[in-house]
This record gives structure tokens, sequence and C-alpha cells, in this order.
């Protein structure tokens, strides 16, 4: 890839122009569409006024140095792959296609568990017994996946506007929230209590199996992503950093602020974690008179999940477009369309691969929507943090071995700062990993861990093969 982000460039000379389209407006919009979700708010606000200072903590702890190893290694290499392109450069060529192998596939599970979590509150609306319906919940899934697969290939001229207005809506959103949550405490006062000794976590909400600690980490994550499209970017090495600060900003505030907004009106022993926000946002309306308004939340919920689906099937398929164009994969991956300019058959053979997985949903019991949902997550929250463990890596390596390279954003203190901040961000992520892999309660453990496990293993196999077949086939 082309490391000052002109175009993409494989490691064999090919070159693929991709538009730039792609300012910090759009940059900011698609962090906050694949960052926020508001979905954790509830899960979030279920475990009391504790929660507040576990979003601080995860805050400390990994955003911050998420986004700052984001923000350096995003200026100091914006071109096409982002993350993929980053660890190829600190530790070459199968340690980069390995990281962007568990960066692509982990996609498989998190598009289902999305899907899962959308439909069922869209069923807190209107059909509460669908919320167990697996066969709908399958349906939506392979549509919507579809949907933003050929919107993506039409450009993201068009395609952004996807992530665009799932942002907008996302803050609008947070905004309903605050606007109604503060008022009725104002007028009917609050829920919980907010005394200072109930701000205190447990050991267990910090360092326990399921600890919410790792999974507000999991809510904070994504600085990485915008950095696979660097190269349709107007200006990477600008926008990238002023994005993440902005992002940084509305995202801490959405999720803080926007648990105690849940606080204020429901007790927290009463807070379903999927349903809670929009529980929180029904009593207030009724209490109004304007319960109806509840389908006004529905639509921007719906707009606001596209938008989050968007970013995630945008953005790691850049990486499959790339290792297209290194021949690590088939050639034809890096293959762009002649009329939009966009990586068609990698977007394309994404879409027919998600169809067959997501497809398994129609053979799932419709009880055991919960333990799906779960399984999902876990195996996401493995394969997606893999990566992170690379890129942590990679920032110290490339200080170290690329001083000369440009950085529009440094982390402070020298080597030592950057050797402090990266650990801290491995530490949490290692231990993140390594909490997933023990099941929740009233789960069997031989059943999970062959799920799990077997999962992880399965995905490394396969990637350790198709890096060797590159080796034999498509780079002869």
């Amino acid at each position: 890839m082309d490391i000052e982000g002109k175009n993409a460039v494989s490691a064999t000379g090919e070159k693929a122009v991709l538009p730039r389209v792609m300012n910090v407006f759009d940059a900011t919009l698609f962090y906050v569409a694949a960052i926020v979700s508001i979905g954790w708010l509830a899960s979030a606000a279920a475990i009391g006024v504790p929660s507040l200072t576990l979003w601080l903590i995860a805050a400390i702890t990994f955003f911050i140095p998420h986004a700052y190893v984001a923000a350096e290694l995003g200026t100091a290499l914006p071109g096409e792959g982002g993350i993929y392109l980053w660890t190829k450069e600190a530790m070459g060529n199968f340690a980069g296609f390995m990281c962007g192998w568990f960066y692509w596939v982990n996609n498989f599970f998190y598009f289902p568990m999305t899907v899962i979590a959308l439909v069922t509150i869209l069923f807190a609306f209107y059909a509460r017994e669908l919320v167990q319906d697996m066969p709908v919940i399958t349906t939506v899934a392979i549509a919507v996946f579809w949907l933003i697969s050929i919107a993506g290939i039409i450009g993201l001229k068009v395609g952004k506007w996807i992530p665009n207005i799932g942002g907008l809506c996302k803050v609008a959103l947070g905004a309903i929230v605050l606007g109604l949550c503060f008022s009725y405490a104002i007028f009917h006062g609050i829920a919980n209590d907010f005394a200072i000794s109930n701000w205190v976590p447990t050991i267990n909400m910090v360092w326990a199996p399921q600890a919410p600690l790792f999974s507000f980490a999991f809510a904070f994550a994504g600085f990485e992503i915008l950095s696979s499209l660097g190269d349709e970017c107007k200006n990477p090495r600008k926008d990238v950093p002023r994005a993440i600060f902005l992002t940084a900003i509305i995202s801490a505030l959405i999720y803080i602020v926007g648990t105690l907004a849940i606080l204020v009106v429901i007790p927290y022993s009463e807070i379903n974690i999927l349903t809670g926000m929009i529980d929180a946002i029904r009593y207030v309306l009724r209490l109004y008179g304007a319960e109806t308004a509840i389908y006004f939340i529905g639509f921007l919920i719906v707009l606001i999940s596209l938008g989050t689906l968007s970013t995630w099937i945008l953005g790691p398929v850049r990486i499959l477009f790339c290792t297209g164009l290194d021949k690590r994969l088939p050639s034809i991956f890096g293959h762009v369309n002649e009329k939009f300019k966009t990586p068609d058959f990698a977007l394309l053979v994404q879409a027919i691969i998600a169809t067959v997985l997501l497809s398994f949903g129609y053979f799932y019991p419709k009880e055991a929507v919960t333990t799906f949902y779960w399984t999902l997550f876990s195996l996401c929250a493995i394969l997606y943090f893999i990566p992170y463990l690379f890129m942590f890596v990679d920032v110290v390596l490339l200080r170290w071995k690329r001083p000369e390279m440009p950085r529009k954003v440094r982390i402070p203190g020298g080597l030592a700062g950057v050797l402090a901040i990266s650990a801290l961000g491995f530490l949490v992520t290692l231990i993140s990993i390594g909490f997933a892999f023990i099941p929740p309660p009233e789960t069997e453990l031989l059943a999970y861990e062959f799920q799990i496990l077997g999962g992880t293993l399965a995905f490394l196999v396969a990637g350790i093969l198709l890096y060797v077949a590159s080796e034999f086939i498509w780079r002869k």
C-alpha cells in the first residue's frame, strides 16, 4: 500500500485508484456510527450507579490508549488497509495478513449479533412475542447486509450517507434521552441513590469473568476502522486525528451521561439490559401524554442500526481488498469496479459468505436466542481484539524502527510514553480476550468451549493455510 495515502498500491506495484470522498465531517460521523452503541446504555445502567465509575475506568485504561495509538498510526501510515498496513510495515507480511484476517472475519459474528439486538429493540415497540423468532431475525440480517453491500458498491459518495445519517441519529437520540430523563428528574425526583458510596464498583465488576469493565472496553473500540479507508479520505493525516478527538468527546458524553439519564428514571434492579433505554423513554413520554412519539424513536433506532452495520461492512472489507492487491488472496479480490471505482468483488464475496453463515440462524432453536447472542458476542470480541494486540505492538515497533516517519499525532513522553500507553492497552485487551473464554453462568462448559475455542482455532488455522497458499499459488 502507498503509505502516503495517494492510492492503494500492492507489493507487486499494482495500483487501484479509489476516489477521495470523506472529509472530517464524514469521518467524525463514520466514527460515531461505528463506535457509539446506544444499546450499551441499558446494559450499563442495569449494573447501577457503579457503572458510571466503570465507564471512567474503561476510558482511562483502554479508550484513551486506543485513541492515541490509532491517531499516531493513522497519521504515520494513512494508506488503504489501516491495521493490516500498520502490522505489515511493523512486523512483516505474515503478521500483517493474520492481523487483517482476524479483523475481517470477526464481522461474521458481529453482524448477526447486532441484528439480534436491533430486532429485539424493534419488537419492544411493536411485538414482544416475536423477540425469540430466529427466522425473522435471520431474514432481516441477510436483507440488511445486502442492502448496505450494494450501497458500498455504488460508492462511498452514496454509501457514506448511511453511516452519516446513523451518526446524526445517534446524537439526536442521545439528546432526546437526556432531555426527557433529566426533565423527569426535575419534576418527579430520582429513581436511584447517587450517594458517593454507591459509585464504588465491586471486585466482580472489575475483575471476573463477564466483568462489565471489559464489556465497556469493547464498547469504546473502533478508532482504527476509518484508516481501513485511508485512500478514500480527502486528507487522512489531518482529518483522522480531528475526527478521533471529536468522536472521543461525543462517545464519552453519550455513554456516561446517557447511562446516568436512565438511572435517573428507572431503579437499576428493574432495568432490562436490552430494552431499558426504550422503557425509560416510553415511561417519561407516557407521563407527558406523548407515548405515540415512541414510534419516532423506533425509526431513529432503525437508522442508527443501519449506520452502525454499514461502517463494519464498508470498513474491514477494504482489508480483504488490499490483501487481494498484495496477492495474499486471489487478485480478483483487489478488483475495482470500472464505473463506481469501488472494491466490488470483495464486497460481493463478503455478502455471499455472510449470507451462508447467517442462514444457520434458521436452524437455531427459538428459545436459545440469548445463548446464541452471548456466544456470538464472545467469539466476536476474541477475534476482534486479537488484531488490537498487534496494533499496540505496531506503534512501539514503528516508533523505534521508523522514527523519521511523519506523524501529525505523537503519543507524548517519547519511547517511554509509547511503551506505557501501548502496554496498558495491550494488557486490558489480553485480559478481555482471556475472560471471553470463560462461559457465563448456567452455560454448558464443554459446548461453550467447543464453540468459542474451536471457532478461534479454526479461523487461526484457516488464516495460516490461506497465507501458505498465497506463497505457492497466488504470488508465483
